[in-house]
């Protein structure tokens, strides 16, 4: 079913919203876990996670397909409440550009939310490849994932060439909308998707790797070409 995202932001008690998307070709517990930590150091109200249908910087050649995507994210958050899976751009045409799907909440939704857009650092630091990537912090907070040895330098010097402020803390964020970006910390955990779909093709096993409902959807969909170990 999908969401009733108008009466999301009319509830009084879900006004913070952190929206995370990704190929998520498969989602893992590394997604998870930083998703998790994230939610519950900003005390967010509701997460969207948001599979991308069409990234424009990755090939699609080889991509497992949209709907198979969508389903595992649905399937590895099933029993968590506070989480909603949107196929907001498996519904559009054309390249599944971030600022499009800000812009397509943040219309829908109305100015009650505050947004909180997560990301790795890695993919932070690669944002001014994105398109029309000074708009996002118009529409949305950026909080970024990080481990201990992230390159503080390179974050902070980023942020300075894009004029967006640096917030000490992003539990005690300004609450204005966009144009800061926080840091938080997240266990962690070296997992990638990439390495997931080797292992598949390799024969070995995943268990642990991504939740379980997702490693029997691999096996019965025969995902990512050799199947799995045991």
């Amino acid at each position: 079913m999908k969401p009733d995202l108008k009466q999301i932001a009319l509830s009084s008690t879900n006004r913070k919203i952190g929206i995370f998307g990704g190929t998520f070709d498969p989602i893992h517990i590394g997604h998870l876990r930083s998703v998790e930590e994230t939610a519950d150091r900003l005390r967010l109200d509701r997460i969207f996670l948001i599979p991308s249908a069409r990234p424009p910087h990755k090939p699609r050649e080889g991509m497992t397909s949209f709907q198979d995507r969508l389903e595992m994210t649905r399937l590895a958050v099933a029993d968590n409440m506070l989480i909603e899976v949107l196929d907001i751009e498996g519904t559009r045409p054309g390249p599944s550009y971030t600022v499009d799907t800000l812009e397509s909440l943040r219309n829908e939704m109305g100015p009650r939310v505050t947004f909180f857009f997560l990301l790795g650092m890695d993919a932070f630091l690669d944002i001014e490849t994105w398109y029309q990537h000074l708009r996002l912090f118009d529409l949305a907070h950026f909080v970024v994932f990080s481990r201990s040895d992230s390159p503080e330098e390179a974050f902070r010097k980023l942020a300075e060439r894009l004029g967006i402020m640096v917030e000490t803390s992003a539990e005690t964020s300004s609450g204005r909308i966009g144009r800061s970006v926080a840091r938080i910390r997240t266990t962690v955990l070296d997992i990638s998707s990439t390495e997931i779909r080797r292992f598949v093709n390799q024969g070995r096993s995943i268990r642990y790797l991504v939740p379980e409902p997702i490693r029997h959807y691999i096996i019965k969909r025969g995902l990512y070409l050799d199947g799995i170990g045991a």
